[in-house]
C-alpha cells in the first residue's frame, strides 16, 4: 500500500529537530508500505510547489495521505494539502500540533471546520487537543500520542538529588526561556553549586538577551548554554542532572517532557496547554501556575529535600511512558487506522 505524508521534514538542517513524522514514516517504511514525503524547504513558495507536485504525482497510486496541522504560518500548507487532496478524490487525515490550535480554531473557523469537515480522520496527540476540537464545535479526533522509542532511553532512578537541572526546548518566547534563569537566581542563596544547562537552538535570536541577563545576575558560573544538540548528545548530557525543568508559557504534549520521564528525570513544568493533560501533579511530576517563578523554586527545592517524593515521581514518570507511549503500541494504533481507510 502506497502513503504520502505532508508536513515539516526540516530535522536534518541546522536548527531543527526530527519530529514525530519522521518516526511515522520511518516506520510506515519498516512495516512493508511504501511512503513518498515532503517538504525539506524553507522556501514557502518551494515548499507548496513540492506539497502540489507530491500530491499530484502520487494520487493514482496512494490511498492515504498523513497531513501534519500546525498553528502558525504552517496551517496554511495543511489546508492547500486538504484542498487539493479534497479535489483529487484523495482520502487524508490530519494529524494536529501545537499547544496554540485552540487560537487557530477561533482566528480561521472557516477553514477549519472545511479542512476538518473533509477529513477522513483527525487525530490529536492528547487529550487536550481533543477537548479543545470539542469545545470549537469540530468533529471530535481520536487520539494517538507521539511515540517514545524506550529502548533509546536508560533509565536512571532518582533519589537524593543535586541542584543541577536541565531545560530542552528551542530558545523561543513561548517556552519562556527567562523564567529557567529567574529560577536559579531564586535558588541560588540557598543552593550555591546550582547548576542549569539549557539546550536547544536560537529560533529568535534570544540567546544575546538571555546572556546578558545572566550577567546582570551574576549566574555566569550557574548557567550554561549548548546550543542544539542531537538526541544522543542531551541524553547523555540528562546522565548528568537531576531535574527537568519545563516552563513554557504554551503546551500541547513536548516529546522533550516525555523523554525526561522516560530517562528518570523528576520533572516540574508549568500547568499550561496539555500539560496536566499528560501530568499528574504530586504522582509523575511537580506542576506550578505559567511564569510563576517563586512556586516553580518550591516545586524544585520539595525535589531536593523529599527522596521519599523525588524517588516516586522518578518510577512513576518511567512506567507511564511505558505503558502510554512505546512506538510499538503507538505503531499498532496507526496501522489500524490505515487498514480502516480502506474498508
Amino acid at each position: 500500500m502506497s502513503l504520502i505524508y505532508i508536513g515539516n521534514f526540516l530535522g536534518n538542517q541546522k536548527g531543527f529537530y526530527a519530529g514525530p513524522n519522521q518516526w511515522m514514516v520511518d516506520s510506515f517504511l519498516h512495516a512493508g508500505y511504501a511512503v513518498k514525503y515532503t517538504s525539506s524547504k524553507l522556501n514557502k513558495f518551494s515548499r507548496l510547489w513540492d506539497i502540489a507536485q507530491l500530491i499530484i504525482t502520487e494520487r493514482k497510486k496512494t490511498k492515504l495521505a498523513f497531513i501534519d496541522t500546525y498553528s502558525t504560518q504552517a496551517f496554511y500548507f495543511a489546508c492547500f494539502a486538504a484542498w487539493l487532496c479534497s479535489v483529487l478524490g484523495l482520502n487524508y487525515v490530519l494529524i494536529l500540533h501545537g499547544g496554540n490550535l485552540p487560537s487557530r480554531f477561533q482566528k480561521s473557523a472557516n477553514l477549519v471546520n472545511w479542512i476538518f469537515k473533509n477529513a477522513f480522520q483527525i487525530v490529536a496527540p492528547s487529550a487536550y487537543l481533543q477537548q479543545m476540537s470539542v469545545e470549537a464545535y469540530l468533529p471530535k479526533p481520536i487520539i494517538i500520542p507521539n511515540p517514545i522509542a524506550i529502548e533509546n532511553y536508560t533509565f536512571k532512578q532518582r533519589k537524593q538529588l543535586k541542584p543541577s537541572l536541565l531545560w530542552v526546548r528551542s530558545l523561543q518566547s513561548i517556552y519562556n526561556p527567562t523564567m529557567a534563569i529567574l529560577v536559579v537566581e531564586k535558588l541560588k542563596e540557598k543552593y550555591p553549586t546550582i547548576k542549569l544547562t539549557m539546550v536547544g537552538p536560537d529560533k529568535e535570536n534570544l540567546l544575546p538577551s538571555l546572556k546578558e541577563l545572566v550577567k546582570s545576575k551574576r549566574l555566569e558560573r550557574h548557567i550554561a548554554f549548548t546550543g542544539k544538540l542531537s538526541l544522543k548528545e542531551w541524553t547523555a548530557l540528562a546522565e548528568q542532572h537531576d531535574i527537568f525543568i519545563n516552563t513554557t508559557h504554551i503546551d500541547n504534549t513536548p516529546v522533550s517532557v516525555l523523554e525526561a520521564m522516560a530517562l528518570g528525570l523528576p520533572v516540574v513544568s508549568t500547568n499550561v496547554g496539555g500539560i496536566p493533560y499528560i501530568l499528574d501533579n504530586n504522582e509523575d511530576a511537580l506542576l506550578c501556575d505559567d511564569n510563576d517563578i517563586d512556586a516553580m523554586a518550591s516545586a524544585i527545592e520539595l525535589l531536593l529535600t523529599n527522596a521519599i517524593l523525588t524517588t516516586k515521581i522518578s518510577q512513576s514518570a518511567r512506567t507511564k511512558i511505558e505503558k502510554n507511549y512505546s512506538s510499538s503500541s503507538i505503531l499498532k494504533q496507526w496501522i489500524e487506522l490505515i487498514n480502516a481507510s480502506l474498508n
